[in-house]
C-alpha cells in the first residue's frame, strides 16, 4: 500500500505526464508560492525564521534548478539572458534571506510572473503544434 495521499498521487502523476514547458511553469509555480510564503511570514509582528528560510531555501534551489537546465546551445541569446536574471533572483533571494526582510523579492515575483506566463504560452502552443515542429525554448528535459 502506497504512503502517498491523493493529493501527493496526483503531484506525482502530473508532474510525470507533464511536458518540458510545463514542468518549467511547474518550477515558476513553486519559486513564487515559496517566494510569497517568506513575504506574508515576514510582515507578522513575530515571524517564524524557520518558516521564511526554508521558503527562501526552496525558491532558492528552484532558481538554481532552472539555471542549471539552461541549454546555452539550443538557447542562445535567450539563455544568456534567462542566466543573468537566475543569477540575480538567486542573489537577492540570499540577501532577503540574510537579511530576514523582503527587499526586492515583490519585484522578483512579479518577474517571474511574467516569466511564468511566457511559459504558460509556449506550453500552449507546444501542445497545438504538429509532432516534431516545435522544439521549446532551448530547455533540457
Amino acid at each position: 500500500m502506497s504512503n502517498l495521499s491523493p493529493q501527493n498521487t496526483y503531484h506525482q502523476n502530473r508532474i510525470k505526464t507533464a511536458g518540458q514547458s510545463e514542468l518549467i511553469v511547474m518550477l515558476y509555480d513553486a519559486a513564487i508560492r515559496n517566494l510569497q510564503i517568506a513575504v506574508e511570514e515576514l510582515k507578522t509582528e513575530k515571524p517564524r525564521i524557520d518558516i521564511v528560510n526554508n521558503a527562501f531555501n526552496k525558491a532558492s534551489g528552484i532558481i538554481a534548478e532552472l539555471s542549471a537546465s539552461l541549454n546555452f546551445d539550443r538557447g542562445g541569446e535567450i539563455a544568456d539572458h534567462l542566466f543573468n536574471l537566475y543569477c540575480f533572483f538567486g542573489s537577492e533571494i540570499t540577501k532577503a534571506n540574510v537579511r530576514k526582510e523582503t527587499g526586492n523579492i515583490p519585484t522578483i515575483i512579479e518577474m517571474l510572473e511574467d516569466l511564468r506566463r511566457a511559459w504558460k504560452i509556449a506550453a500552449s502552443d507546444a501542445s497545438s503544434a504538429p509532432a516534431g515542429h516545435y522544439e521549446g525554448l532551448s530547455i533540457n528535459g
